[in-house]
């Protein structure tokens, strides 16, 4: 019923505005009352004014009214049922992309990289550099973090005490107390023949990242929660291979991995060759796959073993996903 007073012919409207003008200067303008009476057909007026509220509200119900801006959410307290599209607002705050710059004297840690090898890039001692940086530990360390590479203000060095602390501060160490670690107690190469031959190194295969550093059989595979490496078995002596080509990052002794070699390539892989008897490779030196970069230790009876790990942007990562199958 409704519907159809928004189909009043165009005359009604003319004569409701018309009646309504003319009802304003009746109430509102007394002093011409008898002059615009005289010109009101009150039976039109009634009747005009009568359909003008129908009519109003009929309109109001037939024009929909327009959708509320993409995003836009009417309720501010609730979520919109369905996810933001492409066309909704960015946020306020935006996560920063960019790293903030690098104080003078310090260092921002890089995939791959050591405390040992940053602070002999540096010309520094890594114990200075754990206590400039208040490190509980040396061998943790994280990619992005910026670390003091220069003494604090009003102080030149660690003191020597705190590297070799003095004798009558703790009891006199036994003669192999200061070895760094249980694997390194072996005769001294030079006590032992030397081997035979060494063996060749293995054979690169076609779509495979890293070869075997050795051709011996793995005694230990890589463990989530522990070895997160391969130990090798190999013979007294023999020669160890880098897996990949890449940069020396580091070739010396390590606590924990004893005579070690760290070859760091450009895709953020790095490749550790631990418990050496000897490592031949020089920190900066630039080798290639295949390229003979230390030996086994010279044991005296029983196999000798390397520790092989590779880490991804710092973190440990099963290298025989990147090994050909034996």
């Amino acid at each position: 019923m409704l519907g159809s007073f928004a189909i009043l012919p165009p005359s009604y409207w003319d004569a409701a505005l018309h009646a309504a003008s003319t009802a304003h200067m009746f109430f509102h303008l007394p002093g011409r009352l008898l002059h615009c009476t005289s010109r009101v057909n009150f039976g039109r007026l009634a009747l005009c004014l009568s359909w003008l509220p129908a009519a109003l509200l009929a309109g109001c119900t037939s024009s929909p009214m327009p959708a509320p801006p993409a995003g836009w959410n009417q309720d501010p307290w609730s979520k919109p049922d369905t996810p933001p599209s492409a066309s909704t607002p960015a946020p306020l705050f935006k996560p920063e992309t960019t790293q903030a710059p690098v104080p003078p004297g310090h260092y921002r840690v890089q995939p791959g990289d050591t405390l040992l090898a940053i602070a002999r890039r540096h010309g520094r001692k890594h114990i200075e550099l754990q206590a400039w940086n208040q490190l509980s530990d040396a061998n943790v360390i994280q990619v992005g973090q910026v670390l003091r590479v220069t003494p604090p203000a009003g102080t030149s060095k660690v003191p020597a005490a705190t590297e070799h602390p003095a004798a009558s501060t703790r009891p006199e160490p036994s003669s192999t107390a200061m070895k760094p670690m249980p694997e390194d107690t072996d005769p001294p190469d030079a006590k032992l023949p030397a081997p035979a031959r060494l063996s060749p190194p293995p054979k690169a295969v076609p779509g495979y990242a890293l070869q075997w550093p050795t051709v011996g059989k793995v005694t230990r595979g890589y463990e989530e929660k522990g070895n997160k490496g391969l130990d090798i078995e190999g013979l007294s002596g023999d020669a160890v291979y880098a897996a990949h080509d890449g940069r020396v990052a580091f070739s010396g002794q390590l606590r924990g991995y004893g005579t070690i070699v760290l070859i760091k390539a450009t895709e953020g892989r790095m490749t550790a060759y631990a418990h050496l008897g000897e490592a031949t490779a020089k920190e900066g030196q630039q080798v290639r796959q295949g390229d003979r970069i230390g030996h086994f230790r010279r044991v005296a009876k029983g196999p000798a073993s390397l520790h092989f790990e590779l880490r991804q942007n710092g973190q440990p990562a099963d290298p025989t996903k990147l090994l050909p199958p034996r």
